[in-house]
């Protein structure tokens, strides 16, 4: 049984992945409600805040993962290898991250009897596109589900679109795009004019994972992207409004290996729920963010 009056409480929260793009602004928005977060990952985030905790951790350490899991009852697990390209290059490593880093996770939290463990997953999941690291979270999903029927485990499982904003990198598609056309004058698609995106800003997607502790998601996936689709011709044009670069649409039309035109819906394996935030930030002013983020090489 779930206490539905847990999550009203302030809460010690561990946050696996916390000094990445999306684990950073999910740890920050987890403290700002007042939740005591401590974060373990590799490095120190540079945003970090006094009231914000952190222990370096290897995700394959598991004598360390179980030491810290009891002292928290909700446990984040951000930790992932996640650009697509990367799993292609390094799959054992992958696997060892972000499928047997999930399985030390979940055995801490069933030993520590925590009350709700969030697995970070992607649409990948629900994809036949992906490549190795879409394959680690299809596996780090049916894990999860399974150590919550075998053990009665909480859990839920955040699957994300495309997100943008603060913190990314280039490996991000859409800072890619902004850069290329900022840096190198040029608006450049690594793919085809069939692209769609849904694209989520960070804030809301952290806000959004921060909402679900507010709610009885208990062994619920919860799909988290944007509420609107935009083709890529469409962003493209914008962008070029925005900078008033003189460059033609530059489409490579071919789709990057692993990557999808559309969202994909090819592999189902669990009912998914879209949780969508009111407050949501606007994404043409979002896009002069970026801009701006850029130039002053804040990325």
């Amino acid at each position: 049984m779930v206490d539905k009056k847990l999550f009203e409480k302030k809460l010690r929260i561990l946050v696996f992945g916390g000094s990445g793009f999306l684990g950073s602004h999910v740890a920050e928005v987890l403290s700002e409600r007042g939740h005591q977060v401590t974060i373990a990952d590799l490095k120190k985030p540079s945003f970090i805040k006094n009231k914000v905790k952190f222990i370096k951790l290897d995700i394959k350490n598991k004598k360390k993962i179980f030491k810290i899991v009891k002292k928290n009852n909700i446990v984040f697990n951000f930790a992932a290898i996640a650009d697509i390209q990367e799993s292609y290059d390094n799959p054992i490593k992958t696997f060892e991250t972000n499928i047997m880093g999930s399985a030390y996770i979940l055995e801490a939290c069933v030993a520590s009897k925590v009350k709700r463990y969030i697995l970070a997953s992607s649409i990948y999941a629900d994809s036949r596109q992906g490549g190795f690291y879409r394959v680690s979270k299809q596996s780090s999903e049916i894990m999860t589900a399974e150590y919550g029927k075998v053990y009665n485990l909480s859990y839920t499982i955040l699957r994300y679109g495309s997100i943008y904003g603060p913190r990314s990198n280039l490996n991000n598609g859409l800072l890619k795009i902004v850069y290329d056309s900022v840096v190198k004058k040029k608006l450049i698609y690594r793919g085809t004019k069939k692209a769609v995106r849904s694209y989520i800003h960070v804030l809301d997607a952290a806000k959004a994972s921060a909402d679900i502790l507010k709610k009885n998601f208990n062994r619920k996936v919860v799909l988290i992207k944007g509420k609107q689709s935009i083709k890529i011709k469409r962003l493209l044009i914008d962008i070029k409004k925005i900078t008033g670069i003189q460059s033609n649409l530059i489409f490579l039309n071919k789709t990057q290996k692993g990557h999808y035109d559309k969202q994909p819906k090819a592999y189902k394996k669990f009912k998914t729920f879209n949780y969508y935030r009111k407050n949501t930030v606007n994404f043409k002013d979002s896009l002069k963010e970026l801009i701006q983020i850029i130039k002053s090489n804040q990325f």
